[in-house]
């Protein structure tokens, strides 16, 4: 950086939460984020992976971008950038999640708490090689909601519900899901899926 760059500065958009393989490493950072967004501090999360060792697969985890129209060839750096900025993205490695609240609201937008309490849904979906054994919905930096998971692998829809959470105060909630068995062959580390925070509002 050039000489007399303000370190402090925290005006970026973006943090890179997951990386990788290291796994430790990334739970903290995780749980930083959480604390950080809690806080008031607005970064998107998001999670990537190059190669820097022949033996290691790249591409995992990996940032799932939500544009207008997916299909090939139909949208560009400006869609990515826009739906970065919208903050409809989740992260993923083996396991895919999304989470909605009312009239369809996706992470990034807001939603009203209804007599102190909001209910959203919640869509996990994996390949057979991936492990699918674990939900947690946090309220802020909390967990409000951890359950199991017992979907058979064979089955590409882990799980599919509602999920009613207490709301007493303006907050935001993420929905992770998590397996405990390694997805080989494609990586040697248990798979997760994270959704970036849909914004509740209580009157």
């Amino acid at each position: 950086l050039p000489q007399g760059t303000d370190l402090t500065a925290l005006s970026f958009e973006v943090v890179e939460v997951w990386n990788g393989y290291t796994r430790g490493d990334n739970e903290r950072s995780f749980a930083d984020w959480l604390s950080l967004r809690a806080a008031g501090r607005p970064w998107l999360m998001v999670g990537n992976s190059d190669s820097h060792r022949a033996d290691k697969a790249p591409g995992a985890p990996r940032s799932f971008v939500r544009v207008a129209d997916d299909t090939r060839g139909r949208y560009g750096w400006s869609d990515v950038r826009a739906g970065l900025r919208g903050g409809d993205v989740s992260v993923g490695a083996g396991l895919f999640v999304e989470l909605t609240g009312p009239a369809g609201a996706r992470p990034g937008a807001r939603v009203r708490a209804t007599g102190g309490r909001v209910t959203v849904h919640v869509r996990v979906q994996g390949p057979a090689w991936a492990d699918c054994t674990r939900l947690r919905l946090y309220r802020g930096a909390e967990v409000v909601l951890d359950r199991p998971i017992a979907a058979p692998r064979d089955r590409v829809v882990r799980f599919d519900d509602d999920l009613t959470v207490d709301v007493a105060t303006a907050t935001t909630l993420v929905a992770r899901a998590d397996g405990e068995r390694a997805a080989l062959p494609v990586f040697d580390w248990a798979p997760f899926g994270v959704t970036n925070p849909l914004f509740v509002d209580v009157p």
